[in-house]
């Protein structure tokens, strides 16, 4: 990270003074902002919502998982105390994590469709998959009941996505076995 805010940060922010991570580079174009970079390489691929109705959902969907985002910064960026995240995380996965994949679960139920926004994969999705995939992970290494498998909706949105012909390559490269965040997260 002392490359980042001694050298990047500082060249990326004459181009974009919002500058932070994660950020995208296309072109002349500096993406900066998680959400901002997730919608922005959902325009580019043309991953975009078929109506007003799947737009609101994959809104909703995608502030949701950000939340429980912040949620997991909080949780896993403590300074590296591996102790202290492993004596946090079953209270962590028991309740701020279950109380968000209640809500995602609940809401998959009301809509009745395999992803967030309807019949195809939204930018929400592909956070909320990251999100879950995550913390699938954490739960396993530490040895705790993964809060997902309580959640009969979001586990079969986790599946079908997993399932996705289009995702099978990434799944299938060096890529999808790289950490989830920067080594500075106390669960490495």
């Amino acid at each position: 990270l002392s490359v980042w805010w001694g050298k990047k940060k500082p060249m990326l922010s004459e181009k974009n003074a919002m500058m932070t991570l994660p950020y995208m580079i296309d072109g002349e174009k500096v993406v900066t902002l998680s959400n901002a970079c997730y919608l922005f390489m959902a325009r580019k691929c043309g991953i975009v919502p078929a109506s007003e109705a799947a737009a609101i959902d994959n809104e909703q969907v995608q502030m949701q998982v950000f939340d429980l985002r912040n949620d997991a910064i909080k949780a896993c960026y403590n300074g590296g105390d591996k102790e202290a995240f492993a004596a946090a995380m079953p209270g962590y996965m028991g309740g701020a994590v279950t109380g968000y994949y209640a809500k995602l679960n609940g809401f998959l139920r009301q809509k009745g469709t395999p992803f967030f926004g309807g019949a195809e994969p939204l930018s929400g999705d592909f956070f909320a998959f990251e999100m879950i995939d995550m913390h699938s992970a954490i739960a396993k290494k530490i040895g705790v009941a993964d809060p997902l498998d309580s959640c009969a909706e979001l586990k079969a949105f986790f599946a079908a996505f997993k399932a996705l012909p289009k995702m099978q390559g990434y799944f299938e490269s060096e890529a999808y076995t790289l950490t989830f965040n920067s080594d500075e997260a106390a669960f490495y």
